[in-house]
């Protein structure tokens, strides 16, 4: 009745309407039943977009929406009631939410000042980017994006472990924040097959995509790179363009894992299955990149995801439902992606960088 109640104020409030399917995130709740318990899934497509215009008249009505539900929430709960996807949920629509509504407010200020921080920073960023032929991304948005996924995973497992993970059969992934960062960097994961096997993927699908456009400008004919309002030669453009690459993929490796395999494949899985649970939660992960706009071939990405999505999410129940091994291949997969798409057909990098050529 309470999630019942706290679905029906979200989908009538004001934030419901100003958050619309292209810009940061949406949320897709989905109610079940099963002969133990009654929850919510928790489908999160992130839309990764260089331009989100959340401040556009759009950050006063969700942060004042967000403190009104979580007290509501807060305050009509059931002494002791810590509900696991209702941390989600929470966390979902406001940064920190779950968490405050788990009563770890010192948590959910972090994620809700460090968040906010990022997209007024990104804000800033916005017009010294570059906007032809391609839109820049903007990392400092993907960053919090990332980090608000992750937010959402933090205080779904930290409401689990409260509740000592009554009702779950999978174990939650007690690993620190620090160590899920410090995943693809891991001995145990540098020399796996698992990793370096997916990694290699990432690499011949970058390979394969530049035989199939067969450009005519390479890397050693670069002249100026644009990063950031910043006009680079090659070596440190190249330089640079690794940085950013290194620091948005980390981030969505962590970011993603945590929430499409952490907490997705888990309800899932709950609900349908070990191997239902997994196609589903797969499925869902494609879509949310197959609905990117700024993706040139959608379909090719959406079906590449749910393949990724797959395995990774294999990876994931191998690993007893630890989160590093998927981490670290996810990691590592967009690094050499990345590098490899970039070094071969720089001018159609996935970052959007603007590159000159000599001739």
């Amino acid at each position: 009745m309470l999630k019942n109640s706290l679905k029906a104020r979200f989908e009538d409030s004001v934030l419901f309407r100003f958050l619309t399917p292209s810009e940061f995130y949406f949320v897709k709740v989905i109610p079940y039943s099963s002969r133990e318990h009654n929850l919510y899934t928790f489908s999160m497509s992130t839309l990764v977009e260089s331009q989100y215009n959340v401040l556009e008249s759009k950050v006063l009505p969700i942060v004042l929406t967000g403190v009104l539900l979580v007290l509501v929430e807060f305050h009509s709960a059931e002494a002791g009631r810590r509900d696991p996807p209702t941390a989600a949920f929470l966390s979902a629509i406001f940064p920190g939410g779950g968490h405050f509504y788990l009563g770890e407010s010192g948590k959910g200020l972090i994620y809700l000042s460090s968040e906010l921080s990022l997209v007024g920073a990104g804000y800033c960023l916005d017009e010294s980017l570059e906007k032809e032929p391609r839109e820049e991304l903007n990392f400092l948005y993907i960053l919090a994006l990332k980090e608000h996924e992750l937010g959402i995973f933090t205080a779904y497992r930290n409401a689990r472990l409260l509740s000592g993970n009554k009702k779950y059969t999978i174990p939650p992934d007690p690993s620190p924040i620090s160590k899920l960062f410090l995943s693809p960097f891991l001995g145990n994961n540098l020399v796996s097959l698992e990793v370096y096997g997916f990694a290699l993927i990432g690499a011949a699908l970058a390979y394969g995509q530049w035989l199939a456009n067969k450009p005519q400008k390479r890397f050693n004919q670069i002249s100026d790179v644009y990063i950031m309002g910043g006009h680079l030669d090659r070596g440190r453009g190249f330089s640079t363009y690794e940085a950013l690459l290194f620091s948005i993929s980390l981030s969505a490796a962590v970011g993603e894992e945590a929430a499409w395999r952490g907490v997705v494949q888990t309800e899932y899985e709950e609900s349908l299955g070990r191997v239902k649970g997994l196609v589903a939660a797969s499925l869902m992960f494609g879509l949310s990149h197959l609905l990117n706009p700024n993706v040139a071939n959608r379909y090719r990405e959406g079906g590449v995801a749910t393949a990724g999505g797959m395995y990774l999410g294999w990876l994931y129940q191998r690993n007893g439902y630890c989160l590093s091994r998927s981490i670290a291949a996810h990691f590592w997969y967009n690094i050499l992606a990345g590098t490899t798409a970039f070094l071969l057909d720089p001018e159609n990098n996935p970052l959007g960088i603007k590159v000159e050529f000599k001739f």
